[in-house]
């Protein structure tokens, strides 16, 4: 069985869909490993022990990684330590997604949103 995480980002160019898929054999070293990363980034810097490691929120310094905002190195370092090649992640897991631009009117948006949405899940099917 293949657990699936699915999370979603936008700007204001672009909405992306990306889920990640674990071998369930995989998924409690992939958990020891992944809280080892926000162990020893809170060790080193004024982080929570309990923060989530969103991509997103790492590289810009925001939410439970705010504190971090100042301290570029620190952000990528943290970032590398859990996404880059090699990294528990990126050895544990299977990758799908799309991207797609944003429409505009909110109709054709929304409509974006579900076909991101429909066709992420539907790639995950089929693996």
């Amino acid at each position: 069985m293949l657990l699936t995480y699915l999370d979603e980002s936008y700007t204001k160019k672009r909405y992306l869909i990306a889920a990640l898929l674990v071998p369930e054999t995989e998924a409690r070293s992939l958990t020891i490993a992944l809280d080892k990363v926000v162990a020893d980034a809170a060790w080193e810097y004024p982080v929570s022990v309990e923060a989530e490691l969103h991509a997103h929120d790492i590289v810009a310094g925001k939410r439970e990684w705010e504190k971090l905002a100042p301290m570029m190195r620190a952000r990528i370092g943290v970032y590398n330590k859990a996404f880059r090649p090699g990294t528990p992640i990126a050895t544990a897991s299977r990758k799908v997604g799309l991207e797609l631009l944003k429409l505009r009117p909110r109709a054709k948006q929304l409509q974006a949103n579900a076909l991101a949405w429909s066709n992420t899940l539907a790639q995950v099917g089929h693996l």
